[in-house]
């Protein structure tokens, strides 16, 4: 990369050029990780899904994989993911086989990102901004962070992939025979705004109903058995309203501009990938953990039937994929709104 005068590279930057070498990171992930599975195919005892997880029932979808059947899968997915990589940056193939591979770069990241990770990711990114403190982190959990990571970036060489064949910008997505969605973007993402902020409250309600003991769908017996654990409801609370709050920024000046009571950077612009990448991850987070959620309240309900005792617990899980997708769409809505004329093709 040949710099410019005048012209600094950092972070962010560097992560406005992430076409560039997303899929080549794709490639390096499913390399790596295919190696791990190989291994776990003739070591079945290191491998982190299934029933090697012992903590995976009820939260994980595959709970009950076994090692001789998931470990050669997984390998075999990131054998094909290394030549797909290597397809896709090398710009190998026409037609029919260029929608193969961009349907299972997408397929990759969805399973990689949202299917594999479950509720304990959600409930020690909670933890972590609550208390700052993160817990008992196994192997199994940070198996499940090393998956998002690779299914982010699957996800963004599938998008890069896409916008390549139909002759868009890969960075701004922006083509000249198509309409610009950044001029309607506020309009939309301001109800995607409003609706992540509504959908973030649920959570927070049940959460401070315990905490000042209201006994909302559940035993009033069950309140208070804990000592400090009112504490704890409150705060995890917080954590949604805090959240919805920061999602406020996403249709307002300061998410733009940093407010002058801001410390050092007080008045200056707003890195768009400051915003973006966060909320995209909790985004991801929040609709894979709501997948998890849903389910350990399908198998309650089956086991015990819906009680005035136990909705409590479980009548904010639809809720959380609901914003987890309106997350997703308002920040979707920002990343149009902010992106302005693109400096790799001059599109505006």
């Amino acid at each position: 990369m040949v710099d410019t005068p005048g012209r600094h590279l950092s972070l962010f930057s560097w992560l406005s050029r992430w076409p560039e070498w997303v899929g080549f990171a794709a490639f390096l992930w499913s390399l790596l990780y295919g190696i791990f599975g190989i291994y776990w195919t003739f070591d079945r005892a290191g491998f982190p899904f299934g029933t090697n997880d012992v903590e995976a029932d009820p939260y994980a979808l595959f709970a009950g994989l076994r090692p001789e059947v998931g470990a050669p899968i997984l390998a075999g997915l990131c054998i094909i993911g290394v030549i797909v990589a290597l397809a896709i940056t090398q710009g190998w193939g026409r037609k029919i086989l260029q929608r193969a591979l961009l349907f299972f770069s997408w397929g990759m990241g969805v399973v990689l990102a949202v299917l594999i990770p479950d509720l304990r990711i959600l409930q020690h990114m909670a933890y972590a901004l609550a208390f700052l403190y993160l817990g008992h982190i196994t192997w199994t959990i940070w198996n499940q962070i090393i998956c998002l990571l690779g299914g982010v970036l699957w996800i963004a060489t599938a998008l890069a992939y896409q916008r390549g064949l139909r002759g868009a910008c890969q960075h701004c997505g922006r083509s000249p025979d198509v309409g610009r969605p950044g001029y309607s973007a506020h309009h939309w993402g301001k109800w995607f705004t409003i609706a992540a902020i509504l959908f973030a409250l649920p959570y927070a309600l049940s959460r401070w109903a315990w905490a000042l003991h209201i006994p909302l769908g559940i035993k009033a017996s069950d309140l208070g058995v804990i000592p400090g654990l009112e504490l704890v409801e409150f705060a995890l609370g917080a954590v949604c309203v805090g959240g919805a709050l920061l999602t406020l920024g996403l249709i307002q000046r300061w998410g733009e501009i940093f407010p002058r009571w801001f410390p050092f950077v007080s008045g200056k612009r707003v890195p768009p990938a400051l915003a973006i990448v966060p909320a995209s991850l909790v985004s991801i987070a929040l609709i894979s953990g709501a997948l998890s959620f849903n389910l350990i309240m399908i198998r309650l309900i089956l086991a015990k039937g819906w009680t005035a005792y136990n909705w409590g617990v479980g009548w904010p899980a639809p809720f959380f994929l609901l914003w987890g997708l309106a997350l997703g769409g308002a920040t979707l809505a920002y990343a149009y709104r902010r992106r302005g004329r693109c400096k790799f093709c001059g599109e505006q």
